[in-house]
């Protein structure tokens, strides 16, 4: 558990850095998913309620709604109502307001604010399904804001297993919703931007524990894939590392070490990886002797770098 716990640290901080590298270039769109896009992408540069028709289409929205659904409002204003959420009972036109207002592009909308919003549905939305096909929309449509995208990753293993509980069975218009969870989660595991792939990954092994048609040797082996291909970015390959140290599987292990001694790795992969390799059983002197030089450190050596050397040769018995 605590190494689940690590790899969600690593992948929230993927989440910041990226973020702030986003908000400096202006980057192409990250996703190549051909998937319908859902209806309510339109983009609005304004409140979501205020201003618009969306009132009227949503009956009487509590006030306090309202407010955190008014993008004209500072973070700082609206955060107050967000920690209301919890408190109130929200009505149907409350939570579709909060639903749709996730749903619809922005350009000026706070991704913090979004991420609370998408807990509380998560946890205590009335209608699955509408969550669902929500986080859905989201996941499938490249025009969102990747950082939003990536936290909705971070939700999906805890939607997916209050919604469709293990070992029991669906109908076949629940097993259908399921499914296209299942779908969606692994075509984002060939986006190379971000960490979207690193988190879809991490969702797909949390699930394979649960659900027996998610097989965690095909995670594995694409996580194998992530790791090795510079063509994703450092997160994702970072966090492909992390889960192959689950894999009790000697080859996965070997191209971990690999990646420590190739010193045109970048060296928070490095320095991940060092952790994989210590799983192998296998005596590597090579590797051994390659530890030893990173970790008497030097100008060539990231500080960081040789710490983690210093401490995987204490693991290592041979």
């Amino acid at each position: 558990m605590n190494k689940l716990l690590a790899f969600g640290a690593l992948i929230l901080i993927g989440l910041l850095v990226f973020r702030i590298t986003d908000q400096v270039v202006k980057e192409k769109p990250a996703s190549t998913i051909k998937t319908r896009k859902a209806e309510s992408n339109k983009e609005l540069s304004g409140p979501s309620l205020r201003g618009t028709n969306e009132k009227e289409e949503f009956g009487t929205v509590s006030g306090f709604v309202t407010d955190i659904l008014d993008v004209n409002r500072s973070t700082l204003e609206r955060t107050p109502e967000i920690m209301k959420l919890r408190q109130k009972k929200l009505s149907q036109a409350d939570e579709k307001a909060l639903l749709t207002h996730l749903a619809q592009v922005h350009k000026n909308e706070s991704q913090a604010i979004k991420n609370d919003i998408i807990e509380h549905m998560v946890r205590y939305g009335s209608d699955k399904k509408q969550v669902g096909d929500t986080l859905l929309g989201i996941l499938s449509n490249d025009r969102q804001d990747k950082v939003l995208r990536e936290y909705v990753l971070q939700y999906v293993p805890e939607y997916y297993t209050s919604r469709w509980l293990p070992n029991e069975h669906w109908d076949d218009i629940e097993d259908f919703d399921r499914q296209k969870f299942n779908k969606i989660l692994w075509e984002m595991t060939d986006l190379t931007e971000g960490s979207m792939a690193g988190g879809a990954l991490f969702a797909l092994f949390r699930l394979a524990d649960k659900y027996v048609d998610l097989n965690q040797d095909e995670i594995f082996k694409k996580s194998m894939d992530v790791m090795v291909d510079p063509s994703y970015m450092n997160p994702n390959r970072m966090g492909a590392v992390q889960i192959l140290s689950f894999s009790n599987n000697e080859k996965y292990f070997q191209a971990a070490k690999e990646i420590v001694m190739d010193d045109n790795q970048p060296t928070l992969l490095k320095v991940t990886a060092m952790h994989t390799a210590t799983k192998s059983k296998v005596m590597d002197r090579e590797f051994h002797a390659h530890l030893k030089v990173l970790a008497k450190g030097g100008d060539d050596v990231h500080p960081s770098l040789a710490k983690c050397a210093n401490l995987t040769l204490s693991k290592i018995k041979y």
